[in-house]
């Protein structure tokens, strides 16, 4: 066998293998946050992750027989996230320089397994940040192509963003339907571009620097219902808004060690309450914060267990509030539950002292 078979052999395998973890029973865990007997809003769900979660009938011998003994089983370096209508979960795989393609919606096994990026015109180098639009099209950025990539829903190559506005370094994106714009953070430019859904390069904001309205190598950008750009600054430690034109509005977070704070924050998403989660992967959690920025809540810790996290990045929360989460060093998607509140429940507790995680600013290199 080539190596270029052996090469597509084995990206192949890895596919299959992290979506059996879909098709695996449940574990029996029951995680929730906050612990009892306070109300929960989070609540661990599942993993999606490799082999050993798989229901082995028959799958060992298809193995064998289809790729070989060279193929891996697991991802590499999973990174963005994102979900379309359909409940189809997209990966991006900085490692293997692939999207890999989950239907969570179907039951069963080949039906599930699909790459994204292997061909041309649409072929990826580094695919970063992943979003979806209205129409279930998915937008890709790759790093090393300097573009964002977009293939409609049968996963087909529909276009390329960014020989306009002139991408250096696109990491995160978003997509604003109602407006119909895409941004996208540069992050050697230090700045955001936005561009119509059509490709049309409309402006960017942004420069580097510590003040309002600038950035430090940015990485990740959310938009909420009224058209507002919530920014992740990863070296100024903090999340800058802006309005839908690129105009500052205010900022939260600054660099620490307890709930509140930043290390080294990555991914970046909104619920259907308005509740923003920010990704910090030097911490190995998420934080919860209200629309305007007060921490309200914080789940995860560093491990390899359920709820734990090694080096996180990527965060996505579908229209069930389902939350999506890439765990780089653990190899896996973990999956996790908004609890809205009903009557007579009280919002999320402000963390006092018995809440706040102590950790050590000095991960943040890693």
């Amino acid at each position: 066998m080539s190596g270029r078979k052996m090469r597509k052999s084995a990206i192949i395998f890895v596919l299959a293998a992290t979506i059996g973890g879909c098709a695996a029973r449940p574990r029996q865990v029951d995680l929730v946050w906050p612990p009892a007997p306070e109300i929960p809003r989070i609540r661990y769900v599942r993993s999606i992750s490799t082999l050993p979660d798989l229901e082995r009938s028959g799958w060992t011998h298809f193995k064998d027989v289809m790729f070989g003994a060279e193929a891996s089983e697991t991802l590499i370096k999973p990174y963005g996230v994102a979900v379309d209508s359909r409940g189809t979960l997209y990966v991006s795989d900085t490692g293997f320089g692939l999207v890999f393609v989950f239907n969570l919606a179907t039951k069963g096994g080949a039906e599930k397994l699909s790459l994204i990026g292997m061909k041309k015109p649409g072929q990826l180098a580094r695919p970063i940040g992943l979003a979806v639009d209205a129409h279930d099209n998915l937008y890709v950025s790759d790093a090393l192509g300097k573009r964002v990539v977009v293939y409609g829903p049968d996963h087909e190559f529909l276009a390329a963003i960014g020989q306009e506005g002139g991408m250096e370094r696109p990491a995160g994106i978003a997509v604003d339907n109602a407006r119909q714009r895409l941004y996208v953070v540069d992050v050697s430019t230090h700045s955001v571009k936005v561009y119509a859904l059509d490709g049309r390069f409309l402006f960017s904001f942004g420069a580097r620097g510590m003040e309002d309205g600038q950035f430090n190598f940015p990485t990740n950008v959310a938009v909420d219902k009224s058209g507002n750009i919530f920014v992740v600054d990863s070296m100024n430690n903090r999340v800058a808004i802006f309005d839908s034109e690129g105009r500052f509005v205010r900022k939260f977070g600054e660099a620490g060690a307890v709930s509140g704070s930043f290390a080294r924050p990555k991914g970046i998403a909104l619920d259907s309450d308005g509740h923003v989660y920010v990704v910090d992967a030097a911490f190995d959690n998420v934080q919860i914060f209200s629309h305007d920025g007060q921490i309200l809540l914080s789940f995860g810790e560093f491990g390899s267990g359920p709820g734990e996290f090694q080096l996180p990045a990527g965060i996505c929360i579908d229209k069930q509030d389902a939350v999506f989460v890439t765990d780089q060093y653990n190899k896996r998607i973990q999956v996790f539950q908004y609890i809205k509140e009903t009557a007579g429940d009280s919002a999320p507790p402000v963390p006092n002292e018995s809440h706040e995680r102590q950790a050590e600013v000095g991960q943040g290199a890693k």
